[in-house]
């Protein structure tokens, strides 16, 4: 039972919830929906000594992975619920964390740098992705099928100031030890932009989701909006929908427009789309 404000949360799956605190706890509680729904504490995980800042779970692998201000990013055991490693050496807090669940490959962003982890603990690469006077707000892998255009692992990041960034994973000589490592190399980047003016939208990309049919990203700003990137051959469509009886925004009172495309400022934490 956690003591603190709650930070973070997760639902691995519809009967589960994992959340995480400022009081260094990760919880994990039993959904029990039947009159009505409730949440029962299963189990409190110790091992971090500070505020929890992310969580990401694989439902393939059945691990949970936490982050904290602390530095350090932890692998749980989801079946047994206990703790299995530490991924250590962050130069600062963990903030966003993303799991693959085709390969089991992890990623901890702390400040400007990205890592990629394997579901062993061992550290694939490290790699800066923007200036260190920056950090990097969230991150996603694209679970490719087996049957994709690319054999090349492809990791999204998202920015301050609009930007996301496309990552291929991949192996390179250097040059300066004649081995080869793994290595990111930037393959595309996208700012987003105002449809009204074709201006640049300047806020921050603090949330990414991939469709489940792999065809579309939507990117969520702290300003409140979300935008819906397609590939040219996807038949994805999604489209914004209001009630009726909804004439405006209940946050902030303003009424609709005509296209009914207002969002109101409010950060968005997470983007959560069931197709």
């Amino acid at each position: 039972m956690h003591v603190g404000h709650i930070s973070t949360v997760c639902f691995p799956d519809s009967c589960t919830l994992v959340t995480g605190g400022t009081d260094n706890l990760v919880c994990i509680w039993e959904v029990k929906d039947e009159k009505s729904t409730d949440f029962v504490l299963s189990e409190c995980l110790k091992g971090h000594t500070s505020t929890i800042t992310s969580i990401a779970v694989s439902r393939s692998y059945r691990i949970l992975v936490t982050g904290s201000e602390d530095k350090t990013a932890i692998i749980w055991d989801l079946n047994r619920k206990q703790y299995v490693r530490s991924l250590i050496g962050h130069e600062s807090g963990v903030q966003s964390i993303h799991i693959n669940d085709t390969t089991g490959d992890i990623i901890t962003c702390s400040g400007h740098i990205l890592r990629v982890w394997t579901i062993n603990g061992d550290l694939y690469l490290t790699k800066s992705t923007c200036p260190s006077s920056e950090s990097i707000l969230s991150c996603i892998f694209y679970e490719r099928r087996m049957t994709e255009w690319s054999n090349k692992d492809l990791i999204i990041t998202g920015h301050k100031k609009g930007v996301v960034k496309f990552w291929f994973k991949q192996i390179e000589n250097d040059k300066s030890t004649g081995k080869y490592r793994w290595t990111l190399a930037l393959a595309h980047q996208i700012h987003h932009k105002s449809r009204v003016n074709q201006s640049f939208d300047k806020s921050d990309i603090v949330c990414l989701y991939i469709s489940n049919s792999k065809k579309t990203l939507f990117t969520g700003s702290n300003q409140g909006q979300v935008y819906a990137f397609v590939l040219p051959d996807t038949s994805d469509t999604y489209h914004l929908q209001r009630e009726d009886k909804y004439k405006e925004c209940m946050m902030c009172n303003r009424y609709f427009s005509v296209l009914g495309l207002y969002y109101c400022y409010i950060s968005i934490n997470a983007i959560i789309i069931n197709i």
